[in-house]
């Protein structure tokens, strides 16, 4: 209704964020720990498989460091197919369930299995917390919109969904400016005591979702399909 500009998106979205839903707010502070803990995950997981199963701290021109890396990938390749098969679970679930506590129950199952998973030296039971982990990638890339959705009016779809994808990303940009230091002087520079914490930010992240008031509708069927496909 209002003439556009080039200033328009801009204007548009810090106007959405001043008047955000409180759920949105909640939402972002659990993103912060989730998101934060994805990417330490991500950071040094092949070096805590190098320290746990291979035994080795040397990762330049290392055999065993690249055999650490190679079942890097497998692990994660093998979480992405859980998390492909047990999404379309979570959906039929979702319109069962709390979408809440859906999404504490897979953050509590990541967070368990990442503060287990440096301490684990046979390469064959990293698929096992791992499998939790794909459980979680699932919940996280689709639930944490059902605890919004009502919340949000249908008109500002749009805008509001671009603003929960910055709270993705800004959480990866504090990450990569911050943990260096954290690492560097809390965790000894030790991969396997960052993939810990990263599990227990996640566990804060689960005491943090329990705190999202949403209706006792959340689970309306109607909105599963767009919301979760769409994103």
């Amino acid at each position: 209704e209002e003439p556009l500009n080039v200033l328009s998106p801009f204007i548009d979205i810090i106007k959405a964020i001043k008047f955000m839903p409180k759920v949105m707010w909640q939402l972002a502070l659990v993103y912060l720990f989730q998101w934060y803990a994805l990417f330490c995950y991500w950071q040094n997981a092949s070096k805590s498989i190098a320290q746990s199963v291979w035994n080795t701290h040397e990762y330049q021109n290392n055999p065993a460091y690249d055999e650490a890396v190679g079942w890097t990938g497998l692990v994660n390749g093998w979480y992405n197919v859980v998390t492909f098969l047990s999404a379309f679970f979570l959906l039929w679930l979702a319109k069962k369930m709390s979408p809440k506590i859906i999404h504490i129950i897979c953050l509590v199952l990541a967070g368990i299995g990442l503060m287990i998973f440096p301490n684990i030296t046979d390469k064959n039971l990293l698929f096992v917390p791992m499998t939790g982990f794909g459980i979680a990638w699932a919940s996280m890339m689709g639930i944490p919109y059902l605890l919004v959705v009502n919340k949000i009016p249908k008109e500002r779809y749009g805008v509001y969904m671009g603003i929960i994808n910055m709270m993705i990303v800004i959480p990866m940009l504090i990450q990569n400016i911050s943990f260096g230091f954290i690492l560097k002087h809390h965790l000894n520079n030790d991969p396997g005591k960052a993939v810990s914490f990263a599990g227990f930010f996640l566990l804060i992240a689960a005491v943090l979702t329990l705190f999202i008031k949403t209706d006792k509708n959340e689970n309306n069927s109607e909105e599963i399909g767009p919301i979760s496909v769409g994103h």
